[in-house]
This record gives structure tokens, sequence and C-alpha cells, in this order.
């Protein structure tokens, strides 16, 4: 993977920055929750063949700064985000996010119109109320904090989880969620984040996304695993609801993750939906 760098946001809070470098309009690789950089690693080589590559650890997870007094919400994730593309010099870009960090580019894109080219979207959350038993555990009131304490076995069932083939699930993968998980603050920033994206029972702030969503206006791709257990393919159909424009493409032999699972055919798609876009110009 191409060296990473230290990057100071200006705002209290610093990061880990994956810059490939090159021209052109960059792609923007915004990663989810209980993730890093690394969970870009099996696209990142073939994307940075044509294209400026950015992506980074959100603040609160990988080797970013997790600040003790941060709210850990969506919206102050949104303003993460903008504080990296705005100290990399990124004015506009192509995102492509995975699993949360996918409603983040919706939630971003909402908030800072112009600045989305396209939208690549991987396993989005916020299109239905369903999100696994396994990720609502730390939401419930003083006993979900202890329940959800990082060990190794519930890292290797949460990575599991996330694989429709077991074999996905590396101990390579296995050990990085395990070291990182067990970073100072880490478990807070886990608990404190799953508390502000949902509850015991289901996903929140349904009627907020959904607006944004509608209100979309940038040439959209939304890619989901079939046998993906975090978030159902069944969600897919909202999607459409919510983004008639978009297009859908469900993966075979793929679960949460098709970053891993289907790298060659998420580049594919990434690729086909870019030169669409850049075909037809009156799209972005």
């Amino acid at each position: 993977m191409t060296a990473t760098t230290r990057l100071d946001l200006g705002n209290g809070v610093s990061t880990r920055l994956l810059d490939t470098g090159g021209d052109g309009t960059p792609v923007v690789l915004v990663h989810g929750l209980a993730a890093s950089i690394e969970i870009w690693e099996p696209i990142i080589p073939a994307l940075a063949e044509r294209h400026r590559v950015v992506a980074f650890d959100l603040p609160g997870w990988g080797e970013a700064d997790k600040p003790a007094d941060a709210p850990y919400r969506a919206l102050w994730y949104v303003d993460q985000v903008r504080a990296v593309v705005d100290a990399v010099g990124i004015d506009s870009a192509h995102w492509v996010g995975s699993s949360m960090g996918a409603s983040l580019v919706v939630r971003y894109a909402h908030r800072h119109r112009g600045t989305v080219e396209t939208a690549t979207l991987c396993n989005p959350g916020g299109f239905g109320r369903f999100i696994h038993p396994f990720l609502r555990v730390p939401t419930i009131p003083v006993i979900g904090t202890v329940m959800s304490r990082p060990m190794r076995s519930t890292n290797r069932f949460g990575v599991r989880l996330a694989m429709a083939d077991k074999a996905n699930a590396t101990k390579e993968l296995i050990d990085l969620a395990d070291r990182q998980s067990r970073q100072a603050g880490q478990h807070r920033v886990f608990v404190h984040t799953l508390r502000g994206l949902a509850t015991p029972f289901r996903v929140k702030d349904l009627d907020e996304f959904e607006e944004e969503a509608r209100a979309a206006d940038y040439p959209t791709l939304v890619v989901w695993g079939r046998s993906d257990r975090i978030f159902p393919p069944k969600q897919t159909e909202t999607a459409a609801e919510f983004m008639p424009a978009a297009r859908i493409e469900i993966l075979d032999r793929c679960g949460h993750y098709p970053q891993i699972e289907r790298p060659g055919r998420l580049v594919e798609l990434i690729e086909e939906h870019l030169a669409t876009t850049a075909a037809e110009p009156g799209l972005s």
C-alpha cells in the first residue's frame, strides 16, 4: 500500500492519510464503523492506475486521534470529512463510501453541494431499520458497554459476520481488528458511535437520511453484497425508491465488504460509473 502520512486537520485532531497523487478529479475513499484505511487495500492499486486516490482514517478510528470530548455522531463525522478534504486542498471529488462511510457521503453531499462529482455507496446504512443484533448490543444502556468490550472472540465473530465466505475472514484481518479495537479510547468511540446510529431495536434518524438521499443531485452507484448480514440487500429496494436515478448492483459471493470479497468487480463498477459520468457531463 502507498505510504501514509500524518495530517493535521486544523481542529485539534490529526489523522493518517494515504494520497497516491496524480492529476484529475480525485477519488476519495471513506471507510465505515470499526474500520480504517486498510479496508481499501484490495482496490487502491487498481484505482491508482487511473486516478489520484485519497483515503484516510476517520477521526476516532484506525490511527487517527480519538478525542475524549467528541460526540461521535454522524454530523460530527461529516465535519471531520470536510476538514480532511480542506486540509489536502480538494474542492470536488468522486466519492466511494463503505457502510457508515457511505451514509456519511450522502450526508456530506447534502451539506456541501457541488463538491461531490459522483458517489459510489457500498452497503450503506440508512436505507432501512434493520442492523444486525451484534451491532445493537453496544447501544443497550449500561450493560451494552460491558457486553461489547473488545475480545479476540468477538473481533473474530465480527469479521466473519461481514463476509459471505469465511475464508475471507483472514487471520490478518482479525489481527488488525483485534489490534485496533484495543487502542486507548477505541471502545469508547465504538460505543458512542453506535449509540448515535442505532437503538437496541433499530437504526436511528431514518427520516432525516431519507430527505437527504432524495435530494441527491449527483450520479450515484449503489453496490450491495447479496449475502450482507449487517444491512440486508433487500434495503436496495428503499435505496431505489429514495434515489431513483441511481444504478444499483447486487454482487453474488459477497457480504458487507465488496472491496474485500469482490475487489476486481467493484473496481470495474466504479470505473464504469466514472466513465459514464464523464461521457454525459450533464449528469455531474
